[in-house]
């Protein structure tokens, strides 16, 4: 792991830690939250109960007092009220019972003192003027009495009663009309708060009700924090993953952009990116190199067209190309046809471009730019040379032809006049010999055939030099008086289907047409074995295409080239160089055991069937 990358990691590491944290605190936080709301909930609760007794105690103190108190049998659980100075206090009944009157706060005070146990609720009547000591009110109470002496109607708080929790709540009692018997000769009137009844509920009952709920948060929080914490940490691993695959991809795209930028600014030949509103946005240092071109001397293509094509002319033809490709790639992304095109540097001097146009689907362009100066200059050459060949060989079969006419004259004009002149010579000889002499005579007439043979080889040699056919009747009876002396000679059946070629072509061509018939049929006479020929010769747009075909043993196409050696013949060499010479390529095509097929095709040449054409096509324009 690089540095970058590991320093990436300790600061997710960081925030993953501290999510964790945060969500540790809410959870604490809830949880808190919850027992306190569960807390208030218990001390309402406890407020709720006390304001229950209270009432309850009033109703008790009212009933009582609309009675004008109660008499009870005097007991250990009723003695007499001492602090109630009234008359028939105390009575006796008949049959001897004793009663005593248990006024409201006395009857309350007795009904307190029932209460037991540490769950039992706790009741206390005091005022700040009592008239029992134990009514006495405590600190907190006679806080809650001068509260309501200002207003107030309830004071409640949770305080601890001999170490035990309580909800304490107080409040205030009202003189009433029945309570001034006894209160009265305190000065209380009517309406006038004399004091105020505490009620003190115990609070643990309540919340031993609660523990399960409080339990039950507990865990339920435990949870949540522990799913909460699954949580952050599958989404910490995802985003581990996440960021270490977004790493790799910055890394991978970081080589990549890397590599692109070594292939673009070290390609060996130029780059441009040309923006949708025809400026340049780079040139690589190749560009720079080859035109001496920044893009500040060439912003926009604008600029560019007027240095690189200065020529007017020749600039209106690339703008056309140029317009015509863009429109034809509009909407697509393709690259286009590559172009070539004369360039002016900024050096002066002129350089042969070679242009590729790939349109972006943004709308922006990326053209690459070729120097093929070098390669044309050479490819000229090399045509040169090659016309220069062309001349030679040419000029080679001519004088071929030339001495094979010659030859083929002498030959007839010449030698076989004098064997004409040998047989007739013999034949006087034989006429001149005595009757018995008749060995000689046969000798003499032996001699006379032989001569008329070698007289008849000399012209199958001197028309074979020299077709005199071809000059007296035409190409057409030439070729089928060829095809005539093959079959008669090999036996081997031609399939002919040939228009007329005569008044087709000049001397010339159909000299060179001869000469590969006849080198096509000595091929096949010597190396094919074949048992049929088939031979077409049509008439097209392009001129008139050949076809020989054999059904022979053919050959290997890989061994072509070894039929250039002397041992193997020249005629395969030749054919195809007197095709070249017609301006035309010859088309072999071959099995072994399945024949041979040589196609070739001649232009029409002679001057009144040459079809009109157009102006050759511009080379530095790709053919544009």
């Amino acid at each position: 792991m690089n540095p970058p990358q590991e320093k990436t990691f300790v600061q997710l590491n960081r925030y993953i830690w501290a999510t964790a944290v945060v969500w540790t605190v809410v959870v604490l936080l809830s949880l808190v939250w919850n027992r306190v709301h569960s807390e208030l909930n218990i001390q309402e609760n406890a407020r709720i109960q006390a304001r229950t007794a209270y009432h309850k105690d009033i109703h008790y103190r009212r009933w009582n007092s609309r009675h004008g108190g109660v008499y009870v049998p005097v007991s250990d659980l009723a003695p007499p009220n001492p602090y109630l100075d009234i008359p028939h206090r105390d009575l006796t009944t008949a049959d001897g019972l004793r009663l005593t009157l248990l006024n409201p706060a006395y009857m309350l005070r007795l009904v307190y003192d029932l209460e037991e146990g540490p769950y039992a609720i706790r009741g206390h009547i005091t005022s700040l003027r009592p008239i029992r000591p134990g009514n006495a009110p405590d600190a907190w109470e006679a806080a809650s009495l001068k509260a309501f002496e200002g207003g107030g109607e309830e004071v409640s708080e949770p305080a601890a009663i001999d170490g035990v929790p309580y909800m304490r709540l107080m409040r205030p009692l009202v003189a009433e009309a029945s309570c001034l018997k006894c209160h009265g000769k305190q000065g209380y009137r009517e309406g006038e708060i004399r004091g105020g009844i505490t009620v003190s509920v115990p609070m643990a009952p309540l919340r031993a009700a609660m523990r399960p709920y409080h339990d039950a948060v507990v865990m339920g929080h435990a949870l949540l924090w522990l799913f909460g914490l699954g949580g952050v940490g599958i989404a910490a691993g995802r985003l581990r993953k996440q960021v270490r695959q977004r790493k790799e991809m910055e890394g991978a795209l970081r080589e990549s952009e890397e590599r692109s930028r070594v292939l673009v600014e070290h390609a060996p030949f130029g780059l441009s990116i040309m923006h949708p509103d025809q400026r340049f946005e780079y040139l690589n240092p190749r560009f720079i190199e080859t035109f001496g071109y920044t893009l500040a001397d060439i912003p926009d293509k604008s600029a560019w067209f007027e240095k690189a094509y200065p020529d007017p002319s020749y600039r209106d033809m690339v703008r056309k190309v140029w317009a015509a490709d863009s429109f034809q790639s509009m909407g697509t992304v393709r690259a286009i046809t590559p172009k070539t095109f004369r360039v002016r540097c900024g050096d002066g001097r002129d350089r042969v471009i070679r242009f590729r146009n790939v349109p972006l689907a943004d709308g922006r362009q990326i053209l690459t730019y070729e120097d093929i100066t070098t390669q044309v200059a050479a490819e000229e050459a090399l045509r040169e040379s090659e016309r220069n060949l062309r001349f030679l060989s040419s000029g080679l079969l001519e004088a071929q032809e030339n001495e094979r006419r010659r030859i083929a004259y002498a030959l007839h004009d010449e030698l076989a006049q004098d064997l004409a002149v040998l047989t007739i010579q013999v034949k006087c000889i034989e006429e001149g010999l005595e009757g018995h002499q008749t060995e000689i005579k046969e000798s003499c007439r032996n001699t006379n055939r032989h001569i008329i043979g070698i007289i008849e080889n000399t012209r199958r040699l001197s028309h074979g030099l020299s077709p005199a056919l071809l000059e007296e009747l035409g190409l057409s009876a030439a070729i089928r008086r060829m095809i005539e002396d093959f079959t008669e000679q090999t036996g081997v059946g031609v399939s002919l289907d040939m228009e007329e070629l005569d008044h087709l072509f000049r001397r010339e061509t159909e000299v060179i047409v001869y000469r590969i018939f006849q080198e096509a049929f000595t091929n096949i006479r010597k190396h094919a074995g074949a048992t049929r020929v088939t031979v077409s010769a049509v008439r097209g747009r392009d001129g008139v295409t050949v076809c020989i075909e054999d059904n022979g043993r053919g050959f290997e196409p890989t061994e072509v080239k070894g039929w250039c050696r002397p041992e193997r013949g020249l005629g395969l060499i030749a054919m195809e160089e007197r095709v070249r010479m017609l301006g035309r390529t010859l088309h072999r095509s071959s099995d072994p055991g399945r024949g041979t097929r040589i196609v070739f095709s001649v232009p029409v040449d002679l001057e009144s069937h040459v079809p009109e054409c157009g102006p050759p096509a511009d080379p530095m324009t790709g053919g544009a």
